[in-house]
């Protein structure tokens, strides 16, 4: 069974713009928004933004909404650096335990976790050491995520430590973790979504669905904030991102469990989150078109 879910950032809120920007819409907005347009579930957004415990749980209840999952970033560019995520990863859970009681297992949230940090450098022992930390991190992540009764994935997002395909690829091989695959971010690193579903489809247990424009260049993104500012992220269906030939393998391989739609967009205009609602409204009917 699949349940289909959306997301605060295709509203113009998240990481980059909470508490940072001008024309962020209300978390009440978005929750009516994602409401009206018939989705199932929201993201929890930055911690705090849909509110904390029983504020949480109101909001969503009042609702009829499901909590699909939470977005956490953990650096791994140095031995001590990873401490400050994975101690919000335990705040996620936290809310996560405030609203998931009577959740049937497949649909209860998500940690979905982006291993971010700089490069160690390009030689080979910079790169071993670089890949013995995100194992390491990685293992930590899963094991204290299991121990609060949630399964933690990994996030593939342009800009990160797990952007191209290779990367991807890569952890898989190397960590027993599983995957919330990005389809438009790993589009937009030139990675294949399909590939990753053909190889890994008994690793991906979360789906982050999006379509993508290709780069003015023609070449892979390698920096998220020019997406964000290029409106590289589109409509389902507008973009390169092969989105009926996912949902396709998604359906024949007997996919169970959230999608969550995404289109990130930046705040810009009340016009911009009008736009941004009426296109999850058409992102929704997209999918219904299809059966989902």
């Amino acid at each position: 069974m699949v349940k289909i879910g959306n997301a605060p950032v295709s509203y113009g809120a998240f990481e980059v713009t909470v508490g940072k920007h001008d024309g962020v819409p209300t978390a009440a907005e978005v929750l009516d928004a994602v409401q009206a347009a018939g989705y199932e579930g929201i993201d929890l957004g930055p911690l705090g933004y849909l509110g904390l415990g029983t504020d949480l749980k109101q909001a969503l209840d009042s609702r009829g909404l499901l909590l699909t999952g939470g977005y956490v970033e953990i650096d791994v560019s140095a031995d001590g650096a990873p401490a400050a995520g994975l101690a919000e990863l335990m705040a996620v859970c936290g809310q996560f335990d405030a609203v998931a009681d009577g959740t049937s297992r497949e649909f209860l949230p998500r940690p979905t976790v982006a291993l971010i940090g700089t490069s160690a450098g390009a030689g080979p022992d910079a790169q071993a050491e670089r890949w013995r930390r995100i194992e390491r991190v990685v293992g930590e992540v899963v094991s204290q995520c299991r121990a609060r009764g949630y399964e933690a994935c990994l996030h593939n997002e342009v800009g990160t430590q797990l952007s191209g395909q290779d990367s991807v690829i890569r952890v898989l091989e190397s960590t027993q973790a599983s995957l919330c695959l990005d389809t438009g971010h790993l589009v937009a690193a030139g990675g294949d979504p399909l590939a990753i579903l053909d190889g890994w489809r008994d690793r991906v247990s979360h789906v982050h669905l999006k379509d993508a424009r290709p780069s003015p260049s023609g070449q892979p993104f390698t920096d998220a904030m020019e997406l964000w500012e290029g409106d590289a992220f589109c409509p389902l269906g507008a973009g390169q991102g092969r989105v009926d030939e996912v949902l396709g393998s998604l359906r024949a391989g007997g996919y169970d469990g959230w999608i969550v739609v995404e289109q990130d967009v930046l705040p810009r205009s009340v016009e911009a989150y009008r736009q941004a609602s009426t296109d999850q409204q058409d992102n929704r009917q997209y999918l219904r078109a299809r059966g989902w």
